[in-house]
């Protein structure tokens, strides 16, 4: 028994990756797992296809919270594998604008090298963003999800 206890819970997640990426949320799974910095994770998302282009619940793909988070090492496997560096979110800001936001030069830098643009979101975009996922999350409170 205590055999068991003694793996690590990222085994039971590399187990069942399959379902992972063919479950509803698996966007929301991958771009957490971006953000956090979790390279294996990720690259197993994509590996079981789900692509690049996956978006979370506020519109931000991987390459967007990689980016917004600071890490290098996961904006640099992403860039490698042709993800959009100027992807925007559903509040209109791109990744190079939230590693700035940040203050997260080296990625800021490696954005800058790979041709990303710097896109602020308008006030707009804004409130519209937080109307839709406001929506969302009701829909889904009726629904039981």
């Amino acid at each position: 028994m205590i055999g068991i206890l003694s793996i690590p819970p990222v085994f039971f997640q590399w187990l069942l990756m399959g379902s992972f990426a063919k479950s509803p949320h698996a966007a929301d799974l991958m771009v957490y797992d971006a953000r956090e910095g979790d390279l294996r994770t990720v690259r197993a998302y994509l590996e079981h296809g789900v692509p690049l282009t996956a978006t979370d619940h506020d519109g931000s793909t991987a390459a967007f919270a990689a980016a917004a988070d600071g890490s290098l090492p996961m904006i640099e496997m992403l860039a490698g594998k042709g993800a959009n560096l100027n992807a925007t979110n559903l509040y209109g800001d791109s990744p190079l604008e939230a590693a700035s936001e940040r203050g997260n030069a080296s990625v800021v830098s490696f954005l800058k090298d790979h041709g990303a643009v710097q896109i602020h979101g308008t006030p707009e975009q804004r409130d519209a963003a937080i109307e839709l996922i406001v929506r969302r999350d009701i829909e889904r409170q009726k629904n039981g999800r």
